[in-house]
Formats: C-alpha cells, structure tokens, sequence
C-alpha cells in the first residue's frame, strides 16, 4: 500500500495500479488518485466473479480482473 502510495504520487487523476493484496482472503488490491490522493480498493473474488463487493448484487462483477478494471476505467461507471 505505501509503495503504492509513492507510485502514485503527483500523478494525474484515474491513474492506477493493480497490486497482490495484504490480506490473504483478497488476491488483488487496486490503487488509484481520485480527488487529489491515493486511495485503495480490495478486489473481491466470489462465486467466479470478480468485484470490489460482492455481498452487494448490485456492484458489477465480471469474469476477469482485467474486465473489472476495463469497466471501471470508465469514468461514467465511477
């Protein structure tokens, strides 16, 4: 996370990086700047699905990790 952090710094905005997670019960974690900071989401694997919660049928999950990251690069999904 704060090697990610420094990655990340004085980039621009929706710049990210996807990483191995801290926590064993998550493979990945992303980091991204959003309003002007680093922030950090767990990716959830759940069912063969892919989402940053997958308690909640309404957050999109998909097959991949890359098609999770794919419909999340779009700023009309954030």
């Amino acid at each position: 996370r704060y090697e990610a952090e420094r990655l990340l710094e004085n980039k621009l905005e929706g710049t990210f990086l996807l990483r191995d997670s801290a926590q064993e019960e998550h493979l990945f974690s992303v980091s991204f700047r959003k309003y002007g900071r680093s922030l950090h989401a767990r990716i959830e694997h759940y069912q063969h699905r892919f989402s940053f919660d997958s308690h909640d049928p309404g957050v999109f999950a998909a097959p991949t990790v890359t098609g999770l990251i794919e419909h999340y690069k779009d700023p009309a999904c954030v």
